[in-house]
C-alpha cells in the first residue's frame, strides 16, 4: 500500500495495490497464433521468444488486436 501525506503529516490519498500477479493470458495468445497464424508467430518469436526488433511490435499489435476480437465473440 502506498499513502501521501500533507504538511501536517496527515493522510490525504492511498493506493491499493492488487494482491498477487494478475494472470497471464500469454499461453492461450500463443495457442491461438499457432492455429490461425503459426508464420507470423514464428516470425514474432524466433527462437521461442519475443523479439522486439524491427516491425515486430506493431504486427503483435495487429496479432493481438485480431486475437481479442475472437475472444469477444
Amino acid at each position: 500500500m502506498t499513502w501521501w501525506l500533507d504538511e501536517q503529516h496527515h493522510i490525504t490519498a492511498i493506493l491499493f495495490e492488487p494482491l498477487g500477479k494478475p494472470a497471464s493470458r500469454f499461453d492461450e495468445v500463443t495457442a491461438w497464433a499457432k492455429a490461425h497464424h503459426p508464420e507470423e508467430l514464428a516470425y514474432l518469436m524466433p527462437k521461442g521468444d519475443i523479439d522486439p526488433t524491427g516491425d515486430r511490435p506493431e504486427r503483435w499489435k495487429v496479432l493481438l488486436e485480431e486475437w481479442r476480437a475472437s475472444v469477444r465473440h
